[in-house]
């Protein structure tokens, strides 16, 4: 039998180039974030990459 959900916290923070940028480096990778818009159009938020490949990777 399954212990009993007594509780659920659910936490958010601040994600920005830096963070990716420190995270990439710990890992040896690149990282982008990319969120759709209101009118369903992905956009990118943050990334260790050029702004030219964040673009490239939203419009693929």
């Amino acid at each position: 039998m399954s212990p009993k959900l007594t509780s659920l916290l659910t936490m958010g923070f601040a994600m920005d180039t830096v963070l990716l940028s420190d995270r990439g480096d710990l890992n040896d990778i690149e990282i982008s974030l990319l969120a759709r818009s209101e009118i369903g159009v992905w956009e990118g938020r943050a990334s260790t990459q050029p702004e030219s490949v964040t673009e490239q990777i939203a419009t693929t």
